[in-house]
């Protein structure tokens, strides 16, 4: 099947594949890069590291600038027209048994309304409870633009992210041990 693998044919007919949405996906819709990102915050520090990764350059940031500055710079490069491309909308029509996404924008949720295929969305650990079979969770890991709270964007963040989202990784931990991972756009 156009070199699909088998077993992930398979996997995907018994509903036990969820597929991990990175920022590549939304690159086509115009969306800036991880690169695109650090230049944007190295731009208004005073002494940025040389090899810092986003999430050390984000806490630098955060910590030279505040964490409303460093939403909002993330924000406004994030927010905007950009509407789903070819992508997202292939991913909502292959009609997932779960998403799991490190995106803050809402793109594949825009696809998946211009689909019949239900879809819930998961920011915070109060809603995955609420999570039902057939209905296709998108679990935005990373949080959400429309939640600025949630955004987790420095190295500080992902250092407590297990204490401030238990249920959220632990969902995460189960869909990787149980669950055949298709990465899209990483």
């Amino acid at each position: 099947a156009h070199g699909v693998p088998d077993e992930l044919i398979e996997s995907w007919r018994r509903g036990n594949v969820t597929v991990l949405v990175g920022a590549g996906v939304s690159v086509g819709s115009g969306l800036p890069t991880w690169s695109d990102m650090v230049a944007a915050l190295v731009r208004d520090l005073p002494e940025p590291p040389r090899d810092g990764d986003l999430p050390a350059l984000a806490r630098y940031f955060e910590l030279e600038h505040g964490r409303h500055r460093l939403i909002s710079v993330v924000s406004d490069m994030l927010w905007g027209q950009a509407k789903p491309n070819v992508l997202h909308r292939s991913i909502a029509a292959l009609r997932p048994s779960a998403i799991l996404t490190t995106n803050f924008d809402d793109l594949i949720e825009q696809a998946f309304r211009a689909e019949p295929h239900p879809y819930s969305v998961v920011v915070s650990d109060d809603e995955v409870p609420f999570i039902s079979a057939g209905i296709c969770p998108v679990v935005k890991l990373h949080g959400s633009l429309n939640r600025p709270g949630s955004m987790v964007l420095t190295s500080r963040d992902y250092e407590l992210y297990e204490q401030n989202r238990p249920a959220v990784a632990r969902l995460l931990g189960a869909e990787l041990q149980v669950k055949t991972l298709l990465l899209v756009g990483y």
